[in-house]
């Protein structure tokens, strides 16, 4: 189970390892998720972060301001302009060595990432995409992250497409080596109202490009059947079960990841692997929401040796 407790210090640090042993579950994002980051007194009020301009990390009005200590550095990265007043940008976490930071599941007993767009000037949506996590085993839990550096691409809508967009976001995540800490850091950023030729060749455009093909594969697109998806069950004893046929037969079960609304949590799945078929069980934790859960209110993320996969509101 998903535990909602502060990440105790692992005695040697995250460990990394390959995606094939046991499975996990996790509730709604907000339900494991961070109360909303207070507010900030300058640049990481958590981490000690402060804004600093990198040579390393500029590009012709391409990144904001940067958020580093040694632990690790942020900055919003412009990507390019898409049609219809959305924007392509990006976050860009950069962790030094041994330091890992969470996904959007963070798993045994992580610190989720918590976005805080208030701040912005005519940003009517922001959607956030997440590159395949590593699985890490921390102080005898598993844990789901990134190590070195990861690209959270960011898909930006504009209230109004003739004015420029000024991203204002204060972050708040977690970090982990051989002890875990909260971290929050603000970062700024302007996307113009027109779009820029050098845009879609500037420098944050290759790491966007590739962070947006390293998310896990929809099921379909995969050549994965869902055969089944949802909820069973009535009261205290729902569960959601899934089953899955694999293109091909995987050499071990993979870890499965089940996400629900805000304040659904699910206890550790069960999967079984049996040819093809993957089986999934998750009971939903009894403190959550009494009512059904339609299917459209549920994913399941399978992460294993030869990939990721995942199915969006428990549909191919």
């Amino acid at each position: 189970m998903f535990h909602r407790v502060q990440p105790r210090p692992a005695h040697d640090g995250p460990k990394r390892r390959t995606l094939r042993f046991g499975a996990i579950a996790a509730g709604g994002l907000a339900a494991i998720g961070l109360a909303a980051p207070a507010q900030a007194q300058g640049i990481g009020l958590l981490s000690g972060l402060r804004a600093e301009p990198s040579p390393a990390m500029s590009s012709a009005g391409a990144y904001g301001a940067v958020a580093s200590d040694a632990r690790s550095a942020l900055a919003l990265r412009r990507g390019w302009r898409e049609a219809e007043g959305r924007h392509m940008a990006a976050l860009d976490i950069r962790l030094a060595e041994g330091w890992k930071t969470y996904w959007r599941v963070p798993g045994d007993a992580g610190i989720p990432p918590y976005f805080d767009w208030s701040g912005s000037e005519n940003l009517a949506a922001v959607e956030v995409s997440w590159p395949a996590p590593i699985a890490f085993d921390t102080y005898g839990m598993t844990t789901l992250g990134y190590e070195h550096r990861v690209t959270l691409p960011l898909q930006v809508t504009a209230q109004d497409p003739a004015r420029p967009v000024s991203l204002r976001l204060v972050f708040a995540y977690g970090l982990c080596a051989e002890i875990c800490i909260p971290a929050e850091a603000a970062l700024e950023l302007t996307l113009p109202s027109v779009a820029d030729a050098s845009d879609a060749s500037g420098a944050a455009a290759p790491a966007i490009v590739a962070a947006l093909a390293a998310q896990p594969t929809g099921m379909v697109d995969a050549g994965v059947e869902v055969r089944r998806c949802g909820l069973v069950g009535s009261d205290e004893a729902r569960a959601l079960e899934a089953v899955f046929v694999m293109p091909a037969a995987p050499g071990e079960a993979p870890m499965a990841v089940v996400e629900g609304p805000e304040t659904y949590w699910f206890h550790a799945a069960e999967v079984s692997l049996d040819g093809r078929e993957v089986a999934v069980t998750a009971p939903l934790d009894p403190a959550s929401p009494g009512g059904w859960l339609a299917r459209d209110a549920l994913r399941v993320t399978l992460l294993g040796g030869a990939g990721a996969v995942e199915t969006d509101a428990c549909a191919g």
